[in-house]
């Protein structure tokens, strides 16, 4: 039901791509999020790459291994800060969901495919130099008689090569990032799921801090150096209440951040950075995200609230009668966002989970209200084992080595 937008870079780098500096050896520790296809905790060389790593017997260089070798990969990430910082800069005043936030967001991934784009693109030009690209290009990977033959390519890359090289001479742009391209070995990367996160969720948290900094200023609300205070937010309402102030600031600070969907977003952001990977948050449970997530689809289809409903024999009921369920089934086969085929499934789903809390009754699950602290500098998560804020050991131990290292923007002081 939500869309998830993504962006896509169109920036062209070959200027970038065959400088004259070369970049040095170093291991980048890059992520894959939880959302993308990509399985690698961490990129691992065959046998025969390492093997032939090794050995370093070719008499020729290939044109691609010397691609790989000129790419200033720097080049590319300080782009992609620039962007990033930008984005921040660019914040708004008002809180933003995590796939709006995303959709304006270069990753590692993101980076490593317009490298990769830019690498072939390049190999291509050789070609149509050629009187015959798409021979050229076929004896390059698999004629060993020829003597432009990859020799210096392991078999696997020579697969991805020719692939990307033919779909960029036929249709202009590569079938996709493969991390098991030369360029990751050549150039000895390594890729890491914690520097990835850490650059990911850095940036959101960033953006939040903006944003709430940007609201506050719209509003001439101030903040003095080391002030604190808390933002908890209500899992049905989405309302946001302010603590570790004064009751006239307190006022102000609800008034200002109560707009729009501000709280929904807030909310989505806590839970997001509270199931990260090694957070182990004390403010969310399965049961509890369960009762808050049911009561939302219910108003969303129905527009009733399920705490306001009367329950009975693993049901709610309004008050003139009519079964919740039935009310939902009704709604969900009228949504035309919902394919035919997974339109009972999405019913069965949501009147499960209604059997469920109607079972426990509703007042014996703890409602799942999520807290974070602020200050003049940022927004910093509390009850759980990594803070996402910025300064924080967390992100100093991730952020500060990675080839993110740069990405900072300073937050403005009230």
């Amino acid at each position: 039901m939500h869309d998830l937008t993504k962006l896509n870079w169109q920036q062209s780098a070959l200027d970038i791509l065959l400088n004259n500096g070369k970049n040095k050896n170093r291991n980048i520790n890059v992520l894959h999020s939880k959302s993308t296809v990509y399985k690698h905790d961490e990129l691992t060389l065959s046998k025969e790459a390492v093997k032939l790593q090794k050995a370093q017997k070719a008499t020729n260089t290939s044109k691609n291994i010397n691609i790989d070798k000129s790419i200033n990969i720097d080049s590319y990430f300080e782009k992609a800060i620039e962007h990033n910082t930008l984005a921040i800069a660019n914040a708004g005043e008002s809180i933003t969901s995590s796939p709006e936030n995303s959709a304006k967001y270069l990753d590692y991934c993101k980076v490593y495919r317009q490298i990769i784009t830019d690498k072939y693109t390049s190999l291509v030009e050789i070609a149509k130099q050629k009187d015959n690209p798409e021979q050229y290009i076929q004896q390059k990977y698999f004629n060993p008689a020829c003597d432009w033959f990859a020799s210096d390519l392991t078999e696997e890359e020579r697969d991805i090569g020719y692939r990307n090289e033919m779909s960029v001479l036929k249709k202009g742009t590569t079938q996709g990032l493969d991390f098991n391209d030369s360029f990751f070995r050549i150039n000895n990367i390594k890729l890491s799921y914690q520097e990835e996160e850490c650059a990911e969720v850095s940036f959101h948290r960033q953006m939040l801090n903006n944003q709430i900094n940007n609201i506050f200023q719209k509003n001439n609300i101030e903040l003095e150096d080391g002030e604190n205070y808390y933002l908890s937010v209500n899992p049905y309402d989405y309302y946001i209440s302010v603590e570790g102030v004064n009751e006239d600031k307190k006022h102000a600070m609800e008034q200002a951040l109560n707009v729009g969907d501000n709280g929904k977003n807030l909310w989505r952001h806590i839970y997001y950075c509270s199931t990260r990977d090694g957070a182990k948050s004390g403010q969310t449970n399965l049961l509890s995200y369960r009762k808050h997530q049911t009561f939302q689809d219910v108003y969303e289809y129905t527009g009733y609230k399920l705490n306001e409903l009367e329950p009975a024999n693993g049901t709610y009921y309004t008050s003139d009668g009519k079964d919740i369920k039935v009310l939902i089934k009704n709604a969900v086969w009228k949504d035309e966002d919902i394919p035919n085929d997974f339109r009972e499934g999405v019913v069965s789903s949501i009147c499960n989970q209604i059997t469920e809390i109607c079972q426990y009754g509703w007042d014996n699950i703890a409602d799942m209200n999520l807290m974070i602290s602020g200050n003049s500098q940022g927004m910093h998560d509390i009850k759980q084992n990594i803070d996402f804020g910025q300064g924080s050991s967390y992100v100093s131990k991730f952020l500060n080595y990675s080839q993110f290292k740069n990405f900072r923007i300073s937050v403005y002081k009230l």
